[in-house]
Formats: structure tokens, sequence, C-alpha cells
């Protein structure tokens, strides 16, 4: 058997296509890690990856191994995890987009856990766009096709996008904006990376030229795009789901009918480690009632 620390540094260097990163997160020196891995190749008698410029590639051999030890040292974690004391019976790791996981699952895996005392949550937020990997959490909610096969899929739904700003907003502007007149106005936007609908596709969803909008607030998150709009700086183009919240409150107000479904879903992948757990089965079904909940609630209405 290599040394345990050889596989560790080799799976994680796998995982992150990288040394330096595999030993950022193994808090260790990148030569510490290099070394390892060369002694773990010398010791197999051929070569696990590829040197490339900035990155590395498993090859043939390399990939076939890292499949292999990211699996055994998947149900070597579970089985400690079973083991040891003084623990809640099942700690799940949840991984979301940031602006997803602080407007819509917060709210509800807090009312979840409430019912579920013996059971811990670790949730990861990440940024549009950015990558992640099954082996590294047990449930991964994610915007898009749902054509993944690195774990069990569930829909949970499509979202609704509409305009919205503040009441302020709106008060200033006369009591009334239409659609047409947006591009007179300030608008809100951020990053989308993309996939994510936004101003131009639901401004031509509706036949409106979408490139005369004037964005005079641009932000990297979601997150702070919200807190913009909130504070009266614009108009923003809201996700249903990021903020119902902030329509019941009265925070931000819809003041046109105009919407547009965004035209991938909302779903959840269960690793496949952990699909048959009954908490986890549970949890699917909870967040898949909510959704449904979600769009069985109409927006409110036009301000």
């Amino acid at each position: 058997m290599p040394p345990f620390a050889a596989l560790v540094a080799f799976e994680a260097a796998a995982r992150l296509k990288s040394f330096t990163a595999a030993a950022n997160e193994l808090g260790v020196s990148q030569p510490a890690v290099t070394r390892q891995i060369r002694d773990f190749e010398n010791m197999i008698g051929a070569p696990l990856f590829e040197r490339l410029h900035r990155s590395v590639e498993l090859t043939e051999r390399g990939r076939e191994l890292a499949e292999t030890l990211s699996r055994s040292l998947a149900e070597i974690a579970e089985a400690v995890d079973r083991l040891r004391i003084n623990r809640a019976a099942l700690q799940l790791k949840i991984t979301a987009y940031a602006a997803f996981a602080s407007t819509w699952l917060v709210p509800r895996i807090s009312r979840f856990g409430a019912q579920h005392p013996d059971v811990s949550f670790h949730t990861v937020s990440q940024q549009r766009g950015s990558e992640f990997h099954m082996n590294a959490v047990d449930i991964a909610m994610r915007y898009g096709t749902g054509n993944w096969h690195d774990g069990e899929v569930h829909y949970l739904f499509h979202d609704l996008l509409f305009p919205v700003c503040s009441a302020q907003y709106l008060e200033r502007a006369g009591g009334q904006i239409r659609l047409e007149d947006l591009w007179r106005h300030k608008i809100i936007d951020c990053d989308n990376h993309g996939d994510w609908p936004g101003w131009s596709e639901f401004m031509t969803h509706h036949g409106t030229r979408g490139e005369r909008l004037n964005v005079a607030h641009h932000f990297t998150y979601f997150t702070d795009a919200l807190m913009a709009a909130i504070a009266g700086h614009g108009i923003l183009m809201g996700w249903q789901s990021h903020v119902k919240v902030n329509l019941d409150s009265g925070q931000l107000v819809r003041f046109i009918p105009d919407e547009m479904v965004s035209p991938d879903g909302n779903y959840l992948k269960v690793k496949h480690e952990k699909k048959h757990h009954p908490v986890v089965r549970s949890l699917v079904a909870w967040l898949q009632q909510e959704g449904q909940l979600l769009t069985e609630d109409p927006p409110q209405g036009i301000a």
C-alpha cells in the first residue's frame, strides 16, 4: 500500500486539477504535494498526471485510480461518520448559488431542521458559474436543464422573472413605469455567466430592445444588486424565488404585469451514496413541496 498521505494528495490534485490548489486544501506546501505524487508515480512506474502550463490533467491510469480512490475515501468518511461518538445522527453538506441559498434555501432548511433536530447542515454558497464536485457535497442545488449524471436529479421548479423596484423609486418616477419606457430609468444588473437570463432576454421576450437600457449599477453578486434595488437605486430584474420575501414585506414592488418563465429549471442533485437515506428522501420531498408552493403562489399584484 502507498502512504495514505500520498493517496490523499493524489485525490485532491486529481479533483482540483492543480497541485497548488490541493496543497491549499490540505494545508501543506505545494512542493510537499508534488513530492508525494512523484513518489507515488515512481511506485506505480507510470505517470498519473500530464503537467500543463497552469494546471494538470489525469492520464488514463490516473483517471482509473482517481475514480476508485474517490469512491473508497467517500466510503471511509461515511464509515467514520457512522461510528463517531457525540455528533448528530446525520450531517448533510449542501451547496447552492449564493443568491439562491440566502433568499430561498436558508429559510426553508431552517424549518426542516426544526423538525429533524438530529440532523446538522453545512451550507456551501457558490457564485454562479463556479465548479463543484459531488464527491465533496451531499446535495447540490443547481439551475440548468437537469441533464447531469453525477448524482440523482430531482426537479424543483421553473422560476419567474419580472422587473421590481422600491416603492420610493416608483414614487419618484411618478407612480407609473411602462415597459417601453424602461430605457429612461436607472437599471440594476449583475453578472449572469451566460447561462442565466437577464434584462436582454427579458426585453427580447417582450419584443423590446434591451440594448437601449441604461445600466446605472452593475454588480458581481445578485444579493448586492438586490440590496441596491431595496435602497431605491434603480430597477432590478427579479427572480420570484429571490424577491418574494421582499415583495411580501413591501421592500420591493412590481409595476408592470410583464413577466417571463425561466428557460431552465431549478434542480436538486443528490450524491448517489446518500440518495437512499430516509432523512435525505424526506428533505428532497420537502424542498419539492416548497418549490411547488412557490409556483402555486402568484407574485404580488402590480403597484
